[in-house]
């Protein structure tokens, strides 16, 4: 039986990254206004990426495979596509992607050499827009 609730919209977002990123990449660092501190996630053997900061907390391991996302987790696993959670057309590229609408957000996004910049808008209760820039950045290890 499958436990895990709602991917989060964060996961998602880590995975469209994940997809598009170069293929040489073993470390993603990602930045949201909330959070303190950066949180950091590295590819581990069997291709999964987990995060490497979560101070005693079981982590779930996200694996990409194409469009394909499943989430493991010490309470089950489930498997979303990501043109379907995003609403894009089958067939989309997802790095030729520049904006995408889901949960009442829009999120555009921009590209860097080194990561993706996701800039969410919504509108609060209060009819008032909030906006947050959430910052990836990936890295491979020196050899």
């Amino acid at each position: 039986m499958n436990m895990v609730s709602e991917i989060s919209s964060l996961a998602l977002l880590i995975a469209m990254a994940i997809n598009i990123m170069p293929a040489d990449i073993d470390t993603i660092t990602v930045s949201v206004p909330d959070k303190e501190e950066a949180m950091s996630f590295s590819l581990l053997k069997d291709g999964g990426w987990a995060p490497t900061d979560l101070k005693g907390q079981e982590p779930a391991v996200l694996y990409v495979d194409g469009t394909q996302l499943t989430v493991k987790h010490s309470d089950g696993e489930q498997t979303v596509d990501l043109l379907e959670e995003f609403c894009l057309e089958e067939g989309t590229k997802l790095g030729d992607v520049t904006k995408i609408e889901f949960r009442r957000r829009t999120v555009t996004i921009k590209k860097h050499k080194d990561g993706i910049d996701y800039v969410t808008k919504w509108v609060k209760e209060d009819g008032n827009e909030e906006a947050v820039v959430i910052e990836m950045r990936w890295s491979k290890k020196a050899e």
